[in-house]
């Protein structure tokens, strides 16, 4: 009876030492989200030459579900010297739309948030190990923070970026699939026709009546041309 109350003990001690080292050896899945924050000097909406990292910026990463959109996850964060943040995140999302959005600005003449423009206001994340990236670490791209007026520079700026400041954009409306750029127009050659086939290769047909041999082609439309026979 001794003997079987050790045995069952040391199973049960076996089993349970096991499952602990186990548990310890799994772990849920693990990320690092990197991005950086700047003041949008020139409100172009874009990264430029002369932008400025911005430091002590608050952004948030938001998980949400794709049917329901229910919040699955939420976490801030603040930039640092180099305007450069880092989320941890935990758990896989592989069901869920993830983005870092701007939350506050450090700078009260760089505070504008464009939400309604071109600008890019949101950094879409894919938080999942079934994507076929080895690295835990995911790359957000840059979010920028809008000037209230652009540098004095900013006009050579977009001049070197063969980009027209005076140029307005096209008013994106509340429909933006129903845009379509303007079609340009190949310009007109002074010959457009179709150039037509040799006849002297081509195999004829039933002759006409004067001897000419006919030959029956087509281009647009069914067409016969009919040349003499020598």
């Amino acid at each position: 009876m001794a003997n079987s109350f050790k045995t069952v003990t040391f199973f049960v001690s076996a089993f349970c030492v096991f499952s602990l080292i186990g548990a310890a050896r799994y772990r849920p899945p693990h990320f690092f989200v990197e991005g950086q924050v700047y003041c949008d000097t020139c409100r172009t909406q874009f990264v430029t030459k002369v932008s400025q990292l911005m430091t002590g910026a608050k952004v948030r990463l938001e998980c949400t579900q794709r049917d329901g959109g229910k919040l699955t996850f939420s976490a801030e964060a603040e930039t640092d010297s180099s305007g450069t943040y880092q989320l941890p995140v935990e758990g896989d999302h592989e069901d869920d739309e993830c983005e870092v959005v701007l939350v506050k600005s450090s700078k009260p003449e760089c505070e504008e948030i464009d939400k309604d423009g071109w600008g890019r206001t949101s950094a879409k994340i894919s938080l999942t190990a079934n994507n076929g990236m080895s690295t835990s670490v995911r790359k957000a791209n840059p979010l920028g923070f809008l000037k209230k007026e652009a540098l004095p520079e900013c006009p050579q700026v977009l001049k070197e970026l063969t980009i027209q400041p005076e140029v307005a954009l096209p008013t994106p409306s509340k429909n933006p699939g129903r845009w379509r750029p303007p079609l340009t127009l190949p310009p007109e050659s002074s010959s457009t026709s179709l150039p037509l086939p040799d006849l002297h290769h081509q195999p004829c047909g039933a002759c006409g009546e004067h001897g000419e041999c006919c030959v029956t082609f087509a281009v647009f439309s069914m067409t016969t041309i009919c040349c003499t026979v020598d």
